[in-house]
């Protein structure tokens, strides 16, 4: 299917109503998530799950940006014109304006907490009207579900949130309208070749085939009624004992009702003669509505007939236009009557064959109370559910207050002289409406959680106490078989009735967003429109020209993976193609791998044929066609984006230097922009000004003392005709002082680690665990205690590379035994040290510089040479700072210590005279206080009470995540476990741990991985150490004991770590990969390491003992690679290798 999109992509004289079916019928709506539906049937099970707890962990610097080949992504059909350009342009403006008309949900901000708990029914939805061609007399309509609702005591109110399905015969549906841009489109295309049609005569044929089908819907849903009423709804229960099984539907008490009929107002039917009635009158409707569908029927073959030029071609086209917008909705609604409609059926023979067993007074309070419960129990977990949804979908965020809208027009009215100024104040503001309604839903979460757990808990006491009475044969208490049977199909019945209330709510209101706007006026519609072009964790500091769908999918951040690229690819013909591409990586590196290892090839091309056989039989998977759909609109998105700027003299280059260290650029320099990816290492792009990026650049190499500048390069070829202004960098990972690096790290950093073991924290979980023993085991705490940290700012530029070279040597003297480090002497290491500290250069316009203190800090080597500088200072700050009761620790370039001799502005002025003064070349900042926060963590003295919690830093993005390698699914599902053990070993509360937790759970789901993604991690935390009930529960004790038992668990995992440490220093760690997308990478992997045990289990060298083999998937292209040009990336890189 991807090679004939393709193939008609390249025909010139396309069909006109295939280019109607691409561009309107089947256009994909995208949220850009992250996909679940990947095939991978053990992704979520225990044992995958337990995989992180069992193993060790190495942190890995973000050195570089991978660059792959885009020619997939180059524009095949390249607009031959600028008009062309501003048209698809306008297009898509117009079509982005429709789709937000289509989406905006009815519910606003501040009714959207009560529309889970009341009765969104009553609002009844004013559709536009026009002019209709077709007024027919309106027949007497069944009433639906949600009027229904209000009279059923038993039921709640939000059983049914759907809107009044039953439009009025005179009224024309909004997605027929004459005003709506779709249909407006679509009868453009088809006027635009036969000038006989018009508008109305389109109109008019699409309104019959709605009409058709809206009467079928009803005609068969009075048929499920019809049923229900004469007992054959459902096959009946094997029983002893006969039961009435007619049961009419409120639905159908109603119509009744509307006739003037007299009903029992039992549930039962005593009155044969309405019975019969009733069942005539079912019988007459679906008569009438058969007899009104031949009536359409015939009426849309005399509109067709009386049209020239009309072809099946043509009304096939307005069918699927139809069929999109107007039938699938409508069937929809009807499969989530009937299924209704056979809950409350089953329900009432449920409660029939109860009462038929004579029950005495307690059994009836004990299933009334039982089902009251359970009702409340499910309404409460879908509740919940839903609003977690309504995140994933960012339908949170859809619609602002109204005094958001209003301080937006302020905005809009107030006459701004600079445009960016403007822009920034839009856009700020954007942003604090969007976290404080981020806040808001995660304390409505919290919220909604408590009251979860208290009906769970409730329910639960009410079914275990009706079976301890029983058990203990308390008198009249007993509950007898066929009534504890009835008692769970009830409980079965309620928990899937509020499974498929919830189903369709998702599906309906939230996945295809087919709610009206007859709620919101125009004026409110305009602004949301404008709203929706702002950005949430994208970072735009200026003005710019994006469409609201670039700037969506921008949001997504550099780690978004556009899905299955390569099954749509022009370079892969056919699944085979796919497949031999994945595999390629791998198989290149197990042949290196062997050849090192001298396996015989006739053994090492077996190995390779048979993992890449099972590799094949696994992996050979078509894509379904929705997400075919989806990778072709995501693929011309990116396109568009890299076409559009590409007419401004776009050049994207990588940059590795400053402490800016912003990853990715994308200049625009006509409208003098810049696109990259922000230096925190978040997952961001960050949209600004290219004029104030390149000041604060030129400020910054003027000021710093940490680089030189080594020679002036006049302008070459390469930068002719294209005005490039900022140029690449030495390539990190590719340059002459990477391997270098590589190698001293090795021999330095494991005598380092151990010099220095006692006094680093490994991580913030190592320093709460040690300050923890510090103030419950040991009991140093004291009211008086005060708290202190430094953080060291020029940590990867302490000094020149003379005296760092002079401070290793004298380290290395002074802690080896002998002069050498294995075979390597203390000579050679400081000329190979000389050569990495004095070969970091990068390029930056026309100068090249030189790094004169420290070095790369994306470089492992510049962390261990820092330590070591440290070592000496350290140790006299140790000397003059601490006895032997206090904790002192560092982590990286953060200190903290406690102090009990002075008050915090004595221990201040020591340090200012004793630590600063003497130590000119360590800069550094301090604060002394009973609270502080250091590192992710606050920690603070309660009067000798020790409390601590998460700390979020401001510069930091909130709800957002960080920046990954790799397989950014895999690297988000190690992220959020160790974010969830770090919640509760750094949180000395229960409720601040909840907190945190609900907070990263909104992260993920913010950011396009699914809720059961999230669910699945995060139950999965509890249920590691068997306590499920805590993920909800209030109880500080039980807290504390599961809190400790993480802790202990902390200590094998970092015992795990340095094994696997040990493995990396000593070259025995094996690092495979495979390209992915989508499939059962579970099964392989673990297919993979047993072929590989098979194999080597007793060899010398590559046995289980002797090596270790970390097998990855890794993505062939994030958003961040697919915005890079190769070509002048390479060319780049190659110029400025030194």
């Amino acid at each position: 299917m991807a090679q004939q999109v393709n193939n008609s992509k390249s025909t010139t004289n396309k069909n006109l109503f295939e280019q109607i079916k691409c561009d309107i019928i089947e256009r994909y709506d995208d949220i850009f998530d992250i996909i679940d539906e990947n095939f991978d049937a053990l992704e979520y099970t225990t044992e995958e799950l337990n995989r992180y707890f069992q193993s060790g962990h190495l942190n890995y610097i973000i050195h570089e940006e991978e660059i792959i080949d885009n020619g997939c992504f180059k524009d095949e059909n390249q607009a031959p014109s600028q008009h062309k350009n501003h048209q698809q342009q306008r297009e898509r403006i117009e079509n982005e304006e429709l789709i937000l008309s289509q989406k905006l949900s009815q519910l606003s901000m501040e009714n959207e907490y009560e529309t889970i708990s009341s009765n969104s029914n009553k609002r009844r939805h004013t559709l536009n009207t026009a002019s209709s061609p077709i007024v027919t007399k309106k027949k007497m309509k069944i009433s639906n579900d949600s009027d229904v609702d209000e009279k059923n005591d038993d039921d709640d109110d939000d059983d049914d949130d759907d809107d009044d399905d039953d439009i009025e015969q005179e009224h024309i549906p909004l997605y027929l309208s004459t005003t709506n841009q779709l249909f407006i489109r679509l009868t453009e295309s088809i006027i635009k070749s036969l000038s006989t049609l018009n508008i109305n005569d389109i109109q008019q044929i699409a309104l019959i085939m709605h009409r058709i089908a809206e009467m079928e819907i009803k005609r068969l849903i009075t048929k499920v009624y019809f049923k229900s009423v004469t007992g054959t709804l459902k096959e009946p229960e094997c029983t002893l004992t006969n039961i009435d099984c007619r049961v009419w539907p409120l639905q159908v008490k109603s119509l009744m009702l509307t006739h003037q009929k007299s009903i029992a107002t039992t549930t039962e039917t005593e009155n044969e003669n309405e019975q019969v009635l009733c069942e005539n009158l079912l019988q007459q409707e679906i008569k009438d509505m058969r007899q009104q569908i031949e009536l359409y029927q015939n009426e849309l073959v005399e509109k067709k007939n009386s049209l020239i030029e009309f072809t099946p071609s043509i009304e096939q086209h307005i069918y699927n236009y139809v069929q999109q917008y107007g039938i699938k909705p409508m069937k929809m609604k009807r499969d989530f009557k009937i299924a209704l409609t056979e809950y409350n059926y089953e329900s009432e023979i449920i409660q029939r064959e109860y009462v038929q067993e004579k029950p005495n007074e307690y059994q009836i309070q004990v299933a009334k109370r039982l089902s009251v419960t359970k009702r409340e129990f499910e309404k409460v977990k879908r509740e919940l559910l839903e609003l977690k949804q309504r995140i994933f979908f960012n339908k949170s965020l859809t619609l602002l207050s109204s005094s958001q809208l209003t301080n937006l027009n302020i905005y809009n009215e107030c006459v701004v002289l600079n445009q960016n100024v403007r822009q920034q104040f839009l856009n700020q503001e954007d942003k604090l409406n969007q976290y404080m309604k981020l806040d808001s839903m995660s304390r409505r979460i919290r919220d909604i959680e408590n009251i979860f757990y208290r009906s769970q808990h409730i329910f639960d006491y009410e079914l275990a106490k009706m079976w301890e009475n029983h058990r203990n044969l308390v008198q009249n208490q007993g509950m007898p078989t066929t009534l504890s049977s009835l008692i769970e199909r009830n409980l079965a019945n309620i928990r899937n009735r509020w499974r498929d209330i919830y189903n369709y709510r998702i599906d309906y209101h939230l996945r295809n967003s087919y709610d009206t706007l007859g709620d919101i006026d125009q004026n409110d519609y305009e602004k949301m429109t404008a709203i929706n072009h702002l950005s949430f964790n994208m970072i735009i500091d200026t003005t710019h020209q994006f469409t609201s769908e670039q700037i969506q999918l921008l949001n997504r951040g550099p780690n978004y993976v556009p899905v299955c690229q390569m099954y749509i690819s022009t370079s892969c013909r056919s699944i085979d193609d796919v497949i031999k591409q994945q595999c390629a990586p791998l198989k290149h590196q197990l042949a290196s791998l062997f050849l090192k290892y001298h396996i015989n090839l006739a053994l090492s091309m077996e190995i390779q044929q048979k993992l890449f056989d099972r590799f094949k039989q696994l992996f050979s998977i078509s894509i379904p066609s929705n997400l075919q759909q989806r990778a072709l609109n995501e693929k011309n998105l990116i396109q568009s984006i890299r076409t559009s700027l590409n007419q401004n003299n776009l050049q994207l280059f990588t940059q590795l230097f400053l402490t800016l260290f912003l990853l990715l650029f994308l200049m625009d320099l006509q409208n003098n922009l810049i696109l990259q990816r922000t230096a925190d290492n978040m997952n961001t792009f960050y949209l600004g000004s290219r004029a104030d990026f390149e000041t604060k650049a030129n400020k910054y190499l003027t000021k710093s003392d940490a680089y030189g500048i080594v020679l002036c390069i006049e302008d070459n070829d390469m930068n002719k005709g294209k005005d490039i202004s900022l140029q690449s960098f030495i390539s990190a990972q590719h340059s002459a002082t990477w391997k270098i690096g590589q190698f001293l790290n090795r021999l330095l950093r494991p005598i380092v680690e151990k010099t220095l073991k006692s006094t680093t924290f490994r991580d913030e979980i190592d320093f709460i665990r040690k300050l923890n023993h510090y103030v419950h085991v040991e009991h140093r705490l004291r009211p008086t205690t005060l708290f202190g940290t430094m953080t060291i700012t020029n940590f990867y530029t302490l000094d020149i590379h003379e005296k760092i070279l002079n401070k290793v040597i004298f380290f290395l003297q002074d802690n080896l035994l002998t002069n050498k480090i294995g075979q390597i002497s203390i000579m050679t290491i400081k000329n190979l040290l000389f050569l990495f500290l004095n070969n970091n250069i990068f390029s930056y316009k026309n100068k090249i510089y030189k790094i004169e203190k420290g070095s790369p800090h994306t470089m492992a080597l510049t962390e261990t040479l820092s330590n070591i500088y440290l070592y000496t200072w350290q140790t006299k700050l140790l000397t003059h700072l601490i006895s032997s009761d206090e904790i002192f620790g560092r982590y990286k370039n953060q200190i903290f210590f406690t102090w009990n001799k002075s008050n915090a502005l004595e221990l201040e002025t020591f340090l200012q005279h004793e630590v600063l003064a003497k130590n000119l070349n360590v800069n550094f900042q301090m604060s002394i206080s009973t609270s502080v926060h250091y590192l992710n963590t606050y920690v603070e003295n309660r009067q000798g009470q020790f409390y601590s919690r998460i700390y979020h830093d401001s510069s930091i993005q909130s709800y957002t995540l960080p920046y990954v390698m790799t397989h950014s699914k895999l690297a988000y599902s190690d992220w959020l476990r160790t974010a969830l053990i770090h919640a509760i070993c750094c949180s000395s509360s229960i409720e601040d741990f909840h907190q945190e937790r609900v907070y990263h759970e909104v992260t993920c789901l913010m950011n396009g991985l699914s809720l059961i993604f999230v669910e699945t991690h995060v139950q999965h935390f509890f249920d590691f150490f068997h306590t499920p009930n805590m993920r909800y529960s209030m109880n500080q004790t039980s807290y504390e004991q599961l809190r400790r038992q993480w802790f202990d668990y902390m200590q094998m995992q970092y015992a795990l770590t340095d094994e696997l440490q040990k493995f990396d220093d000593q070259g025995h760690l094996i690092h495979l990969n495979y390209l992915y997308e989508m499939g059962p990478r579970c099964q392989f992997n673990k297919e993979f390491y047993h072929i590989w045990l098979d194999y080597f289990k007793n060899h010398p060298n590559l046995s289980k003992d002797k090596v270790k083999i970390l097998l990855r998937p890794k993505h062939y292209h994030t958003l961040n690679t697919l915005l890079t040009k190769e070509e002048i990336s390479s060319s780049i890189e190659r110029e400025n290798y030194f």
